[in-house]
């Protein structure tokens, strides 16, 4: 009861912040939103933040804030159904048809086509993201595979506690195979996030998102 108390006191003096700030600020107060139903355990409400993060027009762009909050329920949460979130949508014709998508257990999700563009399938977008090895000890490598070129595409990594350790890539990125090496040697065993945002010059964008742990 205690805790569900300190809960509420604290949800509502986060929502008092995110009302009175906008843009950067506005992100600052749903991530701690986000952080707080993930300190409570609460699965359903972080997903449910993390929509209201994504649809919240005064904290648009602030891709960073999201691609934390995202990270931070990915790691407390792993069966999280990430599809749910605005800005995380599978290619797959059901997906599309619902306006939704869906994700596999890894935690993979992607973009519908942008309004106006032809509607394309998962594979139209990209062959997927490989991290490994997995479980790692000092150094992981992240493969991305392309089927075009991005304008730009952000391949960034966030541990447990949605803190940044490290970016992996940031700019644009042609067609084919790449990798990333994540150099794990300078972090702390556990489980961190890996978190893919590509986005083409046709408004085609999707995202991914994997768990690594590292172990020694």
């Amino acid at each position: 009861m205690s805790v569900a108390l300190a809960y509420t006191s604290s949800r509502r003096a986060a929502d008092a912040v995110a009302a009175s700030l906008s843009g950067i600020h506005a992100a600052t107060g749903h991530g701690l939103r986000v952080r707080l139903a993930v300190d409570v355990a609460d699965e359903a409400l972080a997903l449910a933040q993390l929509v209201a993060f994504a649809e919240d027009p005064d904290a648009a762009g602030d891709d960073e804030a999201l691609g934390s909050a995202l990270a931070l329920v990915a790691a407390a949460f792993p069966e999280a159904d990430l599809s749910v979130v605005p800005g995380s949508l599978a290619g797959g014709a059901a997906g599309r048809a619902a306006g939704r998508g869906t994700t596999d257990a890894a935690g993979k999700t992607a973009d519908a086509p942008a309004a106006g563009s032809a509607a394309e399938s998962r594979a139209d977008l990209t062959d997927g993201v490989d991290v490994y090895p997995n479980p790692a000890a000092d150094r992981a490598a992240v493969r991305l595979s392309l089927a075009a070129a991005a304008e730009h595409a952000t391949a960034t990594v966030y541990d447990a506690l949605g803190r940044r350790v490290a970016v992996l890539h940031d700019g644009p990125l042609g067609a084919g195979a790449h990798a990333f090496a994540f150099d794990a040697a300078q972090v702390p065993p556990g489980v961190y996030v890996v978190h893919i945002r590509v986005s083409r010059s046709d408004g085609a964008a999707w995202t991914e998102v994997r768990r690594v742990t590292i172990a020694r």
